[in-house]
């Protein structure tokens, strides 16, 4: 471990939000052997992914198009996330499978016409759901999953400091510092953490680079969503 001085510590990666996708990136790079630290300006988990719906959407109506293959390879890989998620953390996230019940527009029908036979209903919407038998819309079936959001955030934060994830909670990031154009460490207003190469994750960093320096694997978890880690 290098230390830029005595009194500032490094880490491979600095990881700027402890949102679920923070959070998860955390856990990936740390199975590729390297040393972590998340900056939380709240507490890990507490914002959006605390409140989001748990719905793990990568339906293509409610994806843009170029981050599709990305939604649809999160969704595949969502299962085997959560099984070891739970065998090392011990909290249950209930992944669930029930599918969601979605209401095409005529928009929708004129720009997908096969949704209505692509989609089928797995029995009458009076049976699946009485209270909506009476909206005058197709219905469609889309076979998605959902977790409990706030147990998902849990299970993530325990396992991320099971394998020895650095945590500063209640520390707002007021600047990236940057090396020769590279960001190699963040400014808090408390201290200055120095990271090692490859650097500072946060949003506009290539991740792929960052994860092909480490060991080419995808990484699970987390799917689609902001630019800081946070889940915001």
């Amino acid at each position: 471990m290098l230390l830029y001085n005595q009194t500032v510590k490094t880490w491979d990666v600095i990881i700027i939000g402890g949102g679920i996708i923070g959070l998860s990136l955390s856990i990936a790079l740390r199975k590729r052997g390297a040393t972590v630290l998340i900056v939380e300006r709240g507490e890990p988990g507490r914002e959006a992914s605390h409140a989001a719906a748990g719905m793990l959407a990568d339906f293509p109506l409610e994806m843009p198009p170029e981050l599709q293959p990305l939604a649809t390879a999160s969704a595949c890989m969502y299962p085997e996330f959560v099984h070891e998620l739970q065998d090392e953390s011990g909290i249950k996230v209930d992944l669930r499978d029930q599918g969601t019940i979605f209401f095409a527009t005529p928009d929708h029908l004129r720009e997908h016409p096969g949704l209505a036979t692509d989609c089928p209903l797995p029995s009458p919407l009076e049976e699946l759901e009485p209270a909506l038998g009476q909206v005058n819309l197709p219905a469609i079936y889309l076979k998605e999953r959902s977790v409990d959001p706030r147990a998902l955030t849990a299970a993530t934060l325990k396992r991320a400091r099971h394998r020895d994830v650095d945590i500063s909670s209640g520390t707002a990031v007021t600047e990236v510092l940057l090396t020769n154009g590279r960001a190699t460490g963040v400014g808090t207003g408390q201290s200055t953490d120095r990271g090692q190469q490859p650097g500072v994750v946060d949003p506009q960093v290539d991740l792929a680079e960052l994860l092909d320096h480490l060991g080419s694997e995808a990484v699970e978890g987390g799917g689609v969503g902001d630019v800081d880690g946070s889940g915001d």
